[in-house]
């Protein structure tokens, strides 16, 4: 049995052990914070918030938000400058869906040739993916990843969430995409989200890709901080952390506006605008830093968007 000063000497050697340890993970902290404070990892950029669907899950109907299409100057102020930061992620996606701009294929080349490094990628329902469009972008390696949003391994539960798309044209988009795919690049995740309806389908739903060389991704129901009616299956009741985006995610609409975040559709908190600022002075901007620190003493309260949030990350240590 060990002696009162044995026991005491030992609390005493574990509680230095323990503020070296947490003196180290501040300092790692330090330099996390001051490496993603460098530039983001991923730019999303919204080239378009015109859509060919009106999807139940998506509050995309109600928008107020103007609509228009990225012009080419913004865009290629935009590549250039990600480009210069080695920009790990280029996500070319939004509030809307990205083949409906016009000039998609002279926007996919500039950026490839300004973003060497870059991991390209769009999200988008596949209603467009076809022909002359389809063939340039395989040809051409101009994309890395493709994600499609495909709600329902049924005719009738596809139609039903992604109306007006008919199920039949978009599978044959799909399979001809697949078919055309060469070195199995684009990399292609075909998403469902998780609803009363879909989660009954889920089987099928991965019968019916499994012959494919895909990734096949069930996607929790977001509420779009309250802006959607609820019809999620499962209630994510993970502790609440900083959102982590904050470090490493910049949304920019069509317009050069810089959201606070990809679900704040409306821009109801604007940053500032990339037309005549540069990315990296707004991600080092006094507005975002102070969003930053409202995260950090978790005070979420403070912004509506945030408070009505329904997306739960895993936490980072840094966090804590």
């Amino acid at each position: 049995m060990s002696s009162p000063l044995t026991r005491l000497l030992t609390m005493s050697l574990i509680q230095k052990m323990l503020s070296l340890i947490f003196l180290k993970m501040s300092f790692i902290r330090q330099l996390f914070i001051y490496k993603k404070l460098k530039f983001p990892t991923a730019v999303e950029v919204e080239l378009t918030n015109f859509c060919t669907a009106s999807c139940i899950k998506c509050p995309h109907k109600n928008m107020k938000r103007e609509k228009g299409y990225m012009n080419l100057e913004l865009f290629k102020k935009i590549v250039y400058e990600c480009g210069k930061y080695n920009l790990k992620r280029l996500e070319l996606v939004g509030f809307g869906e990205p083949l409906m701009h016009k000039q998609f294929l002279e926007f996919l080349k500039i950026a490839r040739k300004n973003c060497p490094k870059s991991y390209i990628l769009i999200s988008t329902n596949a209603s467009l993916l076809k022909g002359s469009l389809m063939n340039e972008i395989i040809q051409n390696k101009l994309l890395d990843y493709i994600h499609i949003s495909f709600d329902g391994a049924h005719k009738e539960t596809y139609e039903k969430n992604m109306p007006p798309l008919k199920y039949d044209d978009i599978l044959h988009n799909i399979r001809n995409l697949l078919a055309h795919r060469k070195y199995e690049k684009p990399q292609i995740t075909i998403g469902i989200i998780e609803t009363t309806e879909t989660i009954q389908e889920l089987d099928s739903f991965y019968k019916m890709w499994k012959k494919y060389n895909v990734n096949i991704d069930p996607q929790e129901y977001d509420l779009w901080s309250g802006n959607v009616e609820d019809r999620r299956v499962r209630i994510n009741n993970a502790k609440r952390t900083p959102c982590y985006k904050l470090w490493s995610d910049m949304i920019i609409r069509w317009n050069g506006d810089v959201s606070i975040c990809c679900i704040d559709y409306e821009n109801r908190i604007v940053l500032d605008n990339v037309r005549n600022q540069s990315i990296q002075s707004v991600w080092n901007s006094k507005r975002l830093n102070n969003i930053r620190k409202i995260h950090l003493a978790k005070k979420f309260r403070v912004l509506p968007i945030c408070n009505r949030c329904t997306i739960r990350y895993n936490p980072l240590i840094w966090f804590e």
